[in-house]
């Protein structure tokens, strides 16, 4: 379920990135006392009573400036601004995960990681390849891309 819309931080709120939430959780599985045989037959906690939020962050255009019409500014992220942000989710401890990751943890109950993020780019331009993809591949994060 989407539960939120804007960017994960404040100083995001100018450029064009859009971020959605979806209502996940950590799993709040209890300590297993080896003394307690009971114990390690409690299940985990069922994805519907969950309680976390996944930012799904979702870019457009990737382009070493950002020029062109109004639209197209509104559209663009710049390498060097989605360098920054990239480098703001490492530094701050985010996690980016796949969507697997996400139907894992909903349908298996895998755990997710703290602050799990998710990196999405939209229409297949060919600037994403360009211009993002060297830089993911510099954090080591994966993203999904769709065309």
């Amino acid at each position: 379920m989407v539960v939120a819309a804007g960017g994960i931080h404040s100083s995001w709120a100018e450029q064009p990135v859009a971020a959605i939430a979806v209502e996940a959780a950590p799993s709040t599985a209890p300590a297993i006392d080896a003394h307690q045989p009971s114990a390690l037959a409690e299940k985990p906690t069922p994805p519907e009573k969950r309680k976390t939020k996944v930012p799904i962050l979702v870019y457009h255009h990737i382009r070493l400036t950002a020029d062109g019409s109004r639209g197209l500014r509104r559209m663009t992220v710049t390498a060097e601004v989605f360098d920054q942000q990239m480098k703001f989710l490492q530094d701050r401890g985010y996690h980016v995960i796949t969507f697997s990751d996400l139907a894992d943890y909903f349908e298996q109950g895998r755990e997710l990681p703290t602050l799990p993020v998710i990196i999405t780019f939209d229409d297949g331009w060919v600037t994403q390849y360009e211009n993002a993809l060297p830089l993911l591949a510099k954090y080591h994060f994966p993203a999904t891309f769709l065309w």
